[in-house]
């Protein structure tokens, strides 16, 4: 008996040892941790790249049957005199984005059917339709308000203000104003012009509103650029553009700005190696 008792006793583990267990488990989830986040990280910005990746090829099916992208933005509120944009939108203009054109490209006919292009985007008649969350419009990795439906971390590129603010660059890219653009306009090859980019976290959110276009003005997430819309996103070291021929490249946060303008404008004849 007394042999048994003191083999139990053996078998015990002591307070020495147990605190050791711990540490060393400790120890194992603080080097485990860091790699689940980056394993999760990963797969947040592969989701991404998808996204656009639907959009691209969305975007170019849209092209195939008529022959151009969708506007930017459809029947701007514009200065009555002048012509040039507004804002806040005013009925009856629409603004409809070129994302609510390309619903029934990225399956979502139903909800494209539902929308009352003949009444503005922010109708009551569009309320339901326009609150819809639409998967393919979000990347997993963005942060985004609780108090906006219908939301978007993608915009598409009107141009670009880098290489002079409110230069006649604003309207070089892609996606205009009430001005839809053809692959045979894009001189500078369409494999090389970007078309839609991230926004995380911009001002305009909604994929019906077509305020969701941009000139560029800063780099790849600047942080001179946060509350406009401008190339951002929530993931490390870069955010997603989508090209008019639809590849996907992570556009690195060190990208030099020459070279960005100079792939968001679509005939401004540069001749530069793509960093991709």
């Amino acid at each position: 008996m007394k042999s048994d008792v003191a083999h139990c006793r053996r078998s015990a583990f002591t307070l020495v040892e147990l605190l050791v267990v711990i540490a060393i488990v400790g120890l194992l989830l603080a080097l485990l941790l860091p790699a689940l986040q980056s394993v999760r990280a990963s797969a947040r910005q592969v989701q991404c790249k998808n996204n656009l990746r639907q959009i691209g090829i969305g975007l170019l099916t849209y092209h195939e049957s008529r022959r151009r992208f969708p506007a930017g933005c459809e029947d701007t509120t514009r200065h009555p005199q002048f012509g040039y944009v507004v804002w806040p939108p005013a009925p009856p203009h629409g603004e409809f984005a070129w994302s609510a054109f390309l619903l029934p490209y990225l399956e979502q006919e139903a909800v494209y059917r539902q929308i009352d292009f003949s009444q503005p985007f922010n109708a009551v008649a569009n309320e339901v339709p326009a609150g819809r969350e639409i998967s393919v419009f979000l990347c997993p990795s963005s942060e985004r308000s609780s108090d906006t439906s219908g939301q978007t971390d993608y915009g598409g590129l009107t141009g670009e203000q880098i290489t002079q603010p409110g230069s006649p660059n604003l309207s070089s890219g892609l996606l205009l104003y009430d001005q839809p653009i053809g692959i045979q306009q894009i001189k500078d090859g369409a494999s090389r012009t970007l078309i839609v980019a991230e926004d995380s976290r911009g001002p305009d959110k909604r994929w019906v509103h077509g305020r969701n276009i941009f000139a560029q003005m800063w780099g790849v997430n600047d942080p001179a650029g946060v509350g406009d819309n401008e190339i951002r996103s929530d993931h490390a070291g870069g955010a997603m553009g989508l090209f008019a021929d639809g590849h996907v490249v992570l556009l690195a946060d060190e990208l030099e700005l020459p070279v960005l303008a100079s792939i968001i404008t679509r005939d401004g004849g540069e001749s530069l190696t793509m960093p991709y």
